[in-house]
């Protein structure tokens, strides 16, 4: 979330946009650090960058967030209308950071999990924004890796777990594969960990590899 917030203050800079977006925040009485928070409770993710204590007492002061913690309806307008304004450099930025022919292989992905439920009885494969958003990060801090590296070490992992008694017992779903946050607020990448074990060709995982700290 940080980064692309970081990519659209970024751009922004060199248009007017920027301020109109300013102004619309402004005229909620909504500062940047602010939105930012609501658009973290929104997308489930911690807000690391502000004191997310003294925002949040702030957004309940004005109404912005409910005492359950959930976002209100006027909150989720906000968004909306400050999505609408950076829709077409949120498009760009997926293009440059999936390449031109993501969509197809986001598809190809999400058709790997056909597998309905897991054990677990959460769903194997999740909707295409969930996943769009998941690889953008993840190509982000990976992007020495291909498409072509993502699938093929999809097709090990999911065939690994096939052959389990019973099958898909212990396996993550297509979401948690790419990218997850574990209890310690560490962020583990799975799809990575395949990734470097098909390209080494060594069978056993290092619990640590590729794992990230989020402070």
């Amino acid at each position: 979330m940080y980064k692309y917030m970081d990519i659209i203050l970024e751009y922004y800079k060199k248009t007017k946009k920027m301020l109109y977006i300013f102004n619309e925040l402004a005229k909620y009485n909504i500062s940047p650090n602010q939105y930012y928070m609501l658009l973290s409770i929104k997308e489930g993710l911690s807000c690391p960058q502000v004191n997310e204590a003294q925002e949040i007492r702030v957004l309940k002061g004005k109404g912005y967030i409910l005492d359950s913690g959930k976002l209100s309806s006027m909150s989720l307008q906000i968004i909306s209308e400050i999505e609408s304004i950076i829709k077409p450099l949120k498009e760009k930025t997926t293009k440059a950071i999936l390449g031109s022919e993501s969509k197809e292989y986001i598809e190809q992905y999400r058709e790997l999990w056909n597998m309905g439920k897991l054990p677990s009885g959460v769903p194997a494969r999740v909707n295409k924004k969930e996943i769009e958003a998941k690889f953008q990060k993840f190509f982000t801090k990976f992007p020495e890796y291909t498409w072509e590296e993502v699938i093929n070490a999809t097709k090990y992992y999911i065939d690994e777990f096939e052959r389990n008694n019973p099958p898909y017992i212990y396996m993550q779903n297509s979401s948690y594969f790419i990218s997850k946050m574990t209890q310690d607020k560490t962020i583990q990448y799975t799809l990575a960990n395949y990734i470097e074990l098909i390209k080494s060709g060594d069978d056993e995982f290092k619990d640590n590899h590729f794992k990230e700290k989020v402070v």
